[in-house]
This record gives structure tokens, C-alpha cells and sequence, in this order.
């Protein structure tokens, strides 16, 4: 027979178990109201323009959307609760969310582990296309470039598509075998910028390397070798890059988090701004050169864009590309002199551009294909003015010919139309800027060799000119189109 010590004991433990019962129905049922507590956890991955980041974030219903801020009160990094907390230069979660407008706020939704924004509000879908939100739940094309066969595009999840012809393993696919319709390349992830070289591609990646693959006879994947490569090798000693260009040349520049430059590849005529000809088949500084903020490379010649708005210039100098009076050409990087306030700069064969604060561009060079944009056929030893041509947003150099893109989202075109570069219907060279009226709502055009590209605000993309190689991306390999033309996008090659 149990004491009484025994049975008060019992009860004791049987009392405390019920209150525990009874306090966690209570709280249970509390937490039902509790929109954190019932909400489900999803991970996802939101892509910046200079940065990505892994976040979990607890969703409730409505997303967890209040004023057009997400709510986040657990951030995978710094474990902080309600805020997100990151390096000054990076953007804040929050800033991004709050550029969609409060009476949007029920157009993000969270699908298959994505932020999706599913308005139509162009001005916003220009802008979360550029983050790598999603629109829609597509993805999309954020970047195109373009060579002399070749084509590539760059999604917004990161990973690159490419079509045309692959001689030298341009497309990076690990074969030789050509496709004329977009393709993706495998095990390439995390792609921040691509580049079309003369039968070369480079890919800026999220951390700040390089990677490069295609022909390498002169060293422009810059792996130390003058091998082609089928598939992405890194460019060596290459790290804290924010910028790359090609131009469709064999001389790849690179622009550092530091405001300085390297250059690889063909040095033949100074390109590479090292003091030398020598081809480089691995990164080099060019002498003297810093406090440098976007750079342009040409298939002859090569500009910087310094941060005070001025402009240096190098390598070669046969049709006044130098925009210096001269036309004697340099292995170092020297000033384009009376040339301030520039915005953004366009390297192509022999003839250069720069947008100006202003929205005005200029242009100087050479201009047997009215690729000026002057109204004449004369080069040009200094910065002109293109005629007719302002409230400019974005300029693309090409061969021949040359693109601008308006505030408004529309397109102006000037110069060759041997293949119906310009889309405008016609062959007809064009001397001074004409409206592409059959374009509208552009968010980015590309000026290729004799073929030109727009990618639209709602994410499709549009393409003409020269086809002969099937790198107009449309599936045939027509000789040329005079007309935009719709290029799909959501083609595998499987």
C-alpha cells in the first residue's frame, strides 16, 4: 500500500501535467492569430544588380506585405530579427520592395520558391527585371550580346543562353555543333555580365571572376594558354571585377571594384595599354590608369570613362578614333582632350561614341558607313555632335552602324543597312538618326556586327539584321531580316 507522501506526490505530477496541457492549447491557440507564427517558411533567392544574397523569409497569406515593405524577421546571415542589415554599398531588401508602388503590393507573389511580380506597371517591371526579380514567373532575358556569328543571352536567373554558329566552341556548350535557336549552357550559373568577342565569350560572375571560352589565338580567355576552349575556364589573377568589354574585338579589358583596369589578348596595334605589342594570353595593367568607371573595349582601339566624366584613350588611331586632332596611335592610355561630362562610352571598329549628361551623344572616328550619325560620309578627328539626337538613355555601337534608346522607350538608328540593321524595312543607309517606329516600351538595345537586338519591358526580345549564321536566334538562317523579329527565348535544344 502506497503512503500518503506517495499519492500527494502523483498528483502533484499529474496537476502540473495538465496546467502544461492546458497553457500549450492556450498558446496554441493564441499563435492562430499570430501571422509570423502560422506563417509557412519558404526559401528563396532575390538577385541585386551587384550582389545576391540567400534570405528565409516567413510568408504569411498576403506575403507578408504591409505598405508596400516586406516584413522580414529572420535573415539567414545576421540572424537579426526584423531588419536586414548589409554593407553600405549594397542595396537594402526593403529599398527594393518599397519600389513597387503600395497600390501594387498584392502583385508579389511567392511562386515556386521565387518573388514573382505579376503587375504590368512598366516602370517597375524595367526595374525588377534589372534586380532579377521575376515577372510574371518567366524568365527572362536581362542582356544581350552579339559578335560577328555568334549570340548570346544572359537571364534573369543567372544562367546564359547562346545560338549561331560555334566554331572555335563559342558557344561553351562543350561541342562544336551549331544551333539556330537559343540554347543554355550547361554548369554556368550566377552570371552577372556577358561579352561577345571575335569568336570568344567572357562571363562576369557574381563573385567577381571572369570566365572566358572560344577561340584564344591571341590569349583572350587570358588562362595563360593560347588554347580555344569548348567550355568556361577562369580567367587567371582576375578578382573584385564590376565591368567586362570585348567589342567584338580580340582585346578584353576588365574594370575593377578599385577603379582600376586589366587587359589580355591581341596587343598588335596597343590595345592592351601596357607600353607594348605583345599579345597577352593573361591579364595586364595599363600604365597609368585609375579612378576609372565603366570601360569600352573596340576591335582596334579602347576607351575609359574616368569618374570625373572625362575619357582616355589607346591602341590605334588610323581614322582619328582618338578624337585628338591626330591620327597617331598610342600603346598607353592618353586624354581625349575637350571631351567632359560624358555619361557612357561605345568602343567599335574604328569609331567610338559617348552619351553626355545631357542626353546629347557624340561620335568621332571613322564614318565611311555614316555610322557618325552627322549627316555626311567624312571621318572625324574629333567629338561631334549626332545630328537631331537627345533625351538619350542608352547608345550601342556597332560595326557599321549604331543604336540609341530614348527616355520614352523608343529607338533612333543611324548608318549601314547593307542587312537591315536598322529594322526599319528598308536597305537604305540612314545619315542622321531615324525613329524605329515600329518599337516601342524598350528597355535595352545592342548593336552587333550588322545585326541589332532590343530587349522590350516586358521581357521579350526582338531581333534583325544580318542572319546568315542563324544568330538571329529565330530557328532558320534567312539571310538577313528587315524587321524586328521575335526571338523565343524559352527554347531548351533538348
Amino acid at each position: 500500500m502506497k503512503s500518503k507522501k506517495g499519492l500527494s506526490l502523483i498528483m502533484l505530477v499529474i496537476i502540473i501535467i495538465v496546467i502544461i496541457i492546458l497553457a500549450g492549447a492556450v498558446i496554441l491557440s493564441l499563435s492562430k492569430n499570430n501571422p509570423i507564427n502560422n506563417a509557412k517558411e519558404a526559401k528563396f533567392k532575390l538577385t541585386f544588380k551587384d550582389y545576391e544574397h540567400e534570405l528565409t523569409l516567413w510568408l504569411t497569406n498576403e506575403y507578408a506585405i504591409t505598405n508596400g515593405a516586406l516584413d522580414i524577421p529572420t535573415v539567414n546571415a545576421t540572424k537579426d530579427s526584423g531588419t536586414y542589415t548589409k554593407d553600405s554599398n549594397i542595396l537594402k531588401l526593403k529599398d527594393i520592395i518599397t519600389i513597387i508602388k503600395p497600390e501594387h503590393e498584392d502583385m508579389l507573389e511567392i511562386k515556386e520558391g521565387k518573388l514573382v511580380y505579376t503587375g504590368t506597371d512598366v516602370e517597375e517591371i524595367e526595374w525588377l527585371q534589372e534586380v532579377g526579380i521575376s515577372i510574371n514567373g518567366a524568365i527572362v532575358p536581362i542582356e544581350i550580346a552579339s559578335s560577328d556569328m555568334h549570340t548570346a543571352a544572359l537571364m534573369s536567373d543567372g544562367t546564359v543562353k547562346t545560338w549561331g554558329y560555334n566554331g572555335d566552341g563559342r558557344f561553351g556548350t562543350g561541342t562544336m555543333d551549331d544551333s539556330y535557336t537559343p540554347i543554355t549552357i550547361p554548369n554556368l550559373t550566377n552570371v552577372k555580365q556577358i561579352e561577345a568577342g571575335y569568336g570568344f565569350m567572357l562571363a562576369l560572375m557574381d563573385n567577381g571572376t571572369v570566365k572566358a571560352w572560344g577561340d584564344n589565338w591571341a590569349g583572350q580567355l587570358g588562362d595563360g594558354t593560347n588554347e580555344y576552349r569548348t567550355t568556361p575556364v577562369t580567367v587567371v589573377g582576375l578578382t573584385d571585377v564590376i565591368q567586362i568589354s570585348a567589342g567584338g574585338g580580340s582585346s578584353p579589358i576588365a574594370l575593377l571594384n578599385d577603379g582600376t583596369v586589366k587587359t589580355w589578348g591581341y596587343n598588335g596595334d596597343g590595345e592592351l595599354g601596357d607600353g607594348t605589342i605583345l599579345n597577352r594570353n593573361s591579364p595586364v595593367s595599363p600604365i597609368g590608369l585609375s579612378n576609372v568607371k565603366q570601360v569600352a573595349g573596340g576591335s582596334d582601339h579602347t576607351l575609359a570613362l574616368l569618374n570625373d566624366g572625362s575619357v582616355k584613350v589607346w591602341g590605334a588611331n588610323w581614322y582619328g578614333q582618338f578624337g585628338n586632332t591626330t591620327f597617331v596611335n598610342s600603346k598607353t592610355p592618353i586624354d581625349i582632350p575637350n571631351l567632359a561630362n560624358v555619361k557612357q562610352i561605345q568602343s567599335a571598329p574604328n569609331y567610338s561614341l559617348a552619351l553626355m549628361d545631357d542626353g546629347k551623344v557624340k561620335a568621332w572616328g571613322c564614318n565611311w558607313n555614316a555610322n557618325l550619325g552627322d549627316g555626311t560620309m567624312n571621318d572625324s578627328n574629333i567629338p561631334i555632335y549626332v545630328t537631331d539626337l537627345e533625351n538619350v538613355k542608352e547608345i550601342s555601337a556597332g560595326s557599321t552602324h549604331a543604336v540609341a534608346l530614348l527616355n520614352d522607350g523608343t529607338v533612333k538608328v543611324w548608318g549601314s543597312n547593307n542587312f537591315g540593321e536598322l529594322g526599319d524595312g528598308t536597305m537604305d543607309y540612314k545619315y542622321t538618326p531615324a525613329a524605329l517606329s515600329t518599337l516601342t516600351n524598350v528597355k535595352k538595345i545592342i548593336a552587333g556586327s550588322q545585326i541589332t537586338f532590343a530587349i522590350m519591358n516586358d521581357g521579350t526580345a526582338n531581333g534583325w539584321g544580318f542572319n546568315g549564321y542563324g544568330h538571329l536566334g529565330d530557328g532558320t538562317t534567312v539571310f538577313y531580316r528587315l524587321n524586328p523579329t521575335l526571338i523565343d527565348m524559352s527554347y531548351t535544344g533538348e
